[in-house]
C-alpha cells in the first residue's frame, strides 16, 4: 500500500493531500458494489490521513447524496487490506442513470481488449454482466454504455 500513496503539495496556500494511485477508486466501486449492490456512480472527494485512522476516504453519490467512508484503522502488514465501511442515506433499491467516468488506465485496457479479442462493445458489456450481475439486480455503474466503449475503440484505433 506504501508505495501506491502519494502527497500532493499545493504550493499556493501550503496544503498537503494524499491521493492514491489511478485505478483504486474503480476497486473500491467495484468491491461495493458486489458487496452492497447498490447503484450509486460514487464520486471520490477526499482521502486524508488522521491521527485517528491510517487512511479514510469518502465518496459521495452525485444523484442521491449517499455517502460512504471507507477507514482504514492501522497500516496494512499483508496485501490483503480490509476497510471499515460505513454507508449513509442510501437506498438499495433506488435506480440511477449515471454511470462511473470511463477514463484513464482502464479506458485503453477495455478498448485494446475489445480490438485484441474481435468483440463488439455489446459483446463486451454483456461478458462482464454476466460476472457481476445477479437475476433480479440493476445495471451497474462500474459497466459503461456501450456507446461510450465504441468512442474509445475508435480513439484507440485512430493512433
Amino acid at each position: 500500500m506504501e508505495k501506491n500513496r502519494t502527497c500532493k503539495n499545493y504550493i499556493e496556500d501550503d496544503r498537503n493531500y494524499l491521493t492514491l494511485q489511478s485505478g483504486w477508486t474503480d476497486l473500491l466501486t467495484k468491491k461495493i458494489w458486489i458487496q452492497y449492490r447498490i447503484s450509486c456512480p460514487w464520486t471520490f472527494k477526499n482521502i486524508k490521513e488522521t491521527a485517528i485512522a491510517y487512511i479514510r476516504i469518502k465518496a459521495q453519490c452525485p444523484e442521491c447524496n449517499a455517502k460512504i467512508y471507507y477507514t482504514l484503522v492501522e497500516k496494512p502488514k499483508s496485501r490483503d487490506i480490509i476497510f471499515k465501511c460505513a454507508i449513509k442515506n442510501a437506498d438499495f433499491k433506488d435506480i440511477h442513470n449515471k454511470r462511473r467516468q470511463f477514463r484513464g488506465r482502464r479506458y485503453v485496457q477495455v478498448a485494446n481488449i475489445i480490438i485484441d479479442n474481435k468483440i463488439d462493445a455489446i459483446t463486451y458489456v454483456r461478458n462482464k454482466s454476466k460476472k457481476i450481475i445477479n437475476f433480479g439486480d440493476v445495471y451497474p455503474p462500474i459497466l459503461p454504455k456501450t456507446n461510450v466503449l465504441r468512442k474509445a475503440v475508435n480513439e484507440i484505433r485512430d493512433k
